[in-house]
């Protein structure tokens, strides 16, 4: 029994020393679980602060809150109001609306009935129109056959009296039944601006260059023309010889009066008498001698006052046409006595050798000049040319570029030479084509007084520089005489010795009249060109 004790008593030992182990090994585990006193005031504190810090913070959040509480009451007030007044607005726009659309009803019911009153109107305007214009169509088909049938009259009438329009401004394909000049694409004007060139380039050709003759212009002065020009003789060495010559009172486009060292240049001088014989002989309304006496038919038209300048034009294209080889064979005539005249006139300022070419160049250019105007007699309109400065308007000429005076020259009294006729139309205002002048100063010092009634006597100096430009130019020197009276009485002198032409006067200046007899064995006479010098100048 004891050791049954004694064995129990080791079994219960072991398991308490067991057990206590356990405990032990329990107790260990517990002890590092469990903290100090200390530490757990420490971690109590520390958790009240941040109690007290999330208290602060609630109560923030809750201040927030209940201010945006406070917000959005105060913006749902104000969104009340809001619609509050929009839905009155609303309300009274809808009001203004129905009373619109009730105002606009009325009045479009009222425009649709204006408008469906004015249709039926304008439909019964339309048919009474409709029912006009059927009339009208009916008379236009009427006026048209007249018409149609007035045509063909007009052109009947026109091959019958063969007289054609002449476009100024372009010539077309034409038929009518005579010689017309076809400058296809080429104007009128431009065919008197080519002349005009033509004429230029011809003077300076022969006479822009210095040759061994000193030359002088025709003067017209006091009613008389003479030619004074200076001649170097290298046999008798520098030995100065004068010669006169009278010239033609054709030479109307020079008319410096009491003036005084006139500067002029050679070429102005050859191309101002020849405008002005192209003016009297080529470009002339026609040829044919006139039944009257001595005046020619185109004179004859020109001062007659009974017909109209249409009627003049139609009957000149009638002449032309029913004696178109008499009228060629005289328009020819003058222009070889033209030529021959205009080079006899020329020739003292010219060298021999080349006065053949100047005739032959001179020819052709008076046949291109003749070939230009004949589109001009065959047509309707009364076209002249002219070298008269005081027939036409001072303002309607132009100035030539190598002109020495300042403003308004012709108005002035300055001596002109016309270098191209004025063409114009008695019916227009306007002039076709002006004709071109050359106008020179004067020193009026240098005039003295002349009671013989001798003309004035020119001469010529050879210049390398002058105002008016280089080459040969005209030293003018000029007399006065006394009055009218005695300018007349010079003047008739004058012509008692040459025996040519007539004077007279209507107290205003002096008027040269000659005529020359035709070398076509009828004794007919054609009139030339009447030239009015006033006595005090131009």
């Amino acid at each position: 029994m004891s050791a049954s004790l004694k064995g129990r008593g080791e079994r219960s030992f072991q398991s308490s020393v067991s057990a206590l182990e356990s405990a032990a090994k329990d107790v260990l585990s517990f002890t590092k679980s469990i903290t100090t006193i200390d530490d757990l005031q420490h971690q109590k504190s520390e958790l009240q602060r941040q109690l007290d810090g999330a208290g602060v913070k609630i109560r923030e959040l809750q201040e927030n809150l209940n201010y945006e509480k406070r917000k959005s009451d105060d913006i749902f007030l104000k969104v009340e109001q809001l619609a509050s007044g929009w839905a009155e607005e609303k309300t009274s726009l809808e009001a203004r609306v129905r009373e619109v659309t009730d105002s606009s009803q009325i009045a479009t019911k009222k425009k649709m009935q204006e408008l469906e009153r004015r249709t039926k109107d304008a439909e019964e305007n339309v048919l009474q129109c409709q029912r006009r214009l059927e009339e009208q169509i009916m008379k236009n088909r009427k006026l048209q056959t007249m018409l149609e049938e007035s045509d063909f009259r007009l052109k009947t009438l026109s091959l019958d009296i063969e007289v054609g329009e002449v476009d100024l401004d372009e010539y077309g394909n034409q038929s009518i039944s005579c010689e017309l000049i076809c400058l296809l694409g080429c104007s009128l004007r431009k065919g008197f601006q080519s002349m005009e060139k033509r004429l230029k380039v011809f003077s300076s050709k022969f006479f822009g260059s210095s040759t061994t003759t000193e030359p002088v212009c025709p003067q017209l002065a006091n009613g008389m023309f003479q030619l004074t020009f200076l001649m170097q003789s290298k046999a008798r060495d520098n030995t100065e010889h004068v010669r006169r010559s009278n010239y033609s009172p054709r030479s109307q486009s020079i008319i410096p009066l009491s003036y005084a060292n006139i500067m002029c240049p050679r070429e102005l001088l050859a191309q101002s008498i020849i405008a002005n014989r192209l003016s009297t002989d080529i470009l002339t309304p026609v040829c044919l001698p006139s039944p009257m006496g001595r005046m020619g038919i185109g004179e004859a038209l020109g001062r007659s006052s009974g017909i109209r300048p249409r009627q003049k034009a139609i009957l000149r294209s009638l002449l032309v046409t029913a004696f178109e080889s008499e009228e060629v064979r005289l328009r020819n005539e003058l222009l070889t006595t033209a030529v021959s005249d205009i080079s006899r006139e020329l020739e003292p300022l010219l060298q021999s050798q080349e006065m053949q070419n100047l005739k032959e160049e001179l020819r052709g250019f008076f046949i291109f000049a003749a070939d230009v105007w004949k589109p001009v007699q065959r047509s309707q309109r009364w076209v002249l040319a002219t070298s008269d400065l005081g027939s036409c308007l001072q303002h309607s000429w132009r100035y030539s570029e190598r002109c020495t005076t300042s403003e308004f020259p012709l108005s002035s009294g300055s001596p002109s030479l016309v270098l191209f006729p004025h063409i114009f139309d008695e019916n227009e205002e306007e002039p076709l084509y002006p004709g071109l002048v050359w106008c020179g100063n004067s020193n009026l010092k240098g005039t003295a007084e002349n009671t013989s009634g001798i003309p004035p006597r020119l001469q010529v100096t050879e210049e390398n520089e002058t105002s008016t430009g280089t080459g040969p130019v005209i030293r003018v020197v000029s007399t006065q005489m006394k009055g009218p009276s005695e300018q007349l009485d010079a003047g008739r002198s004058y012509l008692e010795r040459t025996g040519e032409g007539s004077i007279s006067s209507n107290g205003e200046g002096a008027t040269w009249k000659t005529h020359k007899c035709r070398a076509n064995g009828r004794g007919s006479r054609r009139s030339m060109a009447s030239t009015s010098v006033p006595t005090g100048g131009l």
